[in-house]
């Protein structure tokens, strides 16, 4: 006699899960995504740190005899600070990685002290010269490099916050999940006449 009002509970339950999972589809699964943590963790902006070129840029390009590429010498600053800093790159070797906005492969702005300066947005005939109208442009006797835009991507800051953020916004969803399953399951006991026929 108990474990037949066991199997009935059991099956109202399972009646209820499967409403509850019925109308949170049909209300719209989509708004449900936009609207929950987990989704305002990863596509919120206040949680992405960029680095981009500072508005004064001072840029410098140097040519590498050695390693047959040209060396791109600028400051960047983060969006949320004052902070700047001296960055430098090899153009040939980024180039994929400019393409995509990805960082590049920064070194040590050091190195170009004993590099050939490129003349930079002067008047000049002589090969190699660049340009620089915010966008890059290396002039060669073989042809121009370029346009590029100087480096802006996403740092390490941003990208760290939201790991460490995520599990609580998980978290967050399937406590949200569950009151939602309780409130329709309440519900449903509140209109059944709050008896499941034990």
């Amino acid at each position: 006699m108990f474990t037949g009002r066991i199997t009935r509970l059991v099956a109202q339950i399972g009646r209820s899960v499967i409403v509850s999972a019925i109308t949170i589809a049909q209300t719209g699964c989509e708004c449900i995504e936009k609207h929950s943590l987990t989704h305002h963790v990863w596509n919120n902006s206040s949680f992405q740190r960029f680095r981009e070129p500072a508005p004064a840029p001072k840029i410098e390009v140097f040519t590498d005899a050695e390693q047959k590429d040209f060396l791109v010498v600028y400051v960047e600053g983060r969006d949320t600070t004052e902070d700047l800093q001296r960055r430098a790159f090899f153009l040939g070797a980024n180039q994929s990685r400019l393409a995509h906005q990805r960082k590049p492969s920064f070194i040590d702005p050091k190195l170009a002290t004993n590099l050939e300066v490129v003349p930079l947005n002067g008047n000049t005939n002589k090969f190699p010269f660049a340009t620089f109208d915010k966008k890059l442009s290396i002039h060669t006797e073989k042809g121009v490099i370029g346009p590029y835009d100087l480096p802006a991507y996403e740092g390490k800051s941003g990208m760290a916050l939201r790991i460490v953020v995520s599990p609580f916004a998980v978290t967050g969803d399937a406590v949200i999940g569950a009151l939602l399953v309780g409130s329709v399951f309440g519900l449903m006991i509140a209109y059944g006449g709050g008896s499941f026929g034990l």
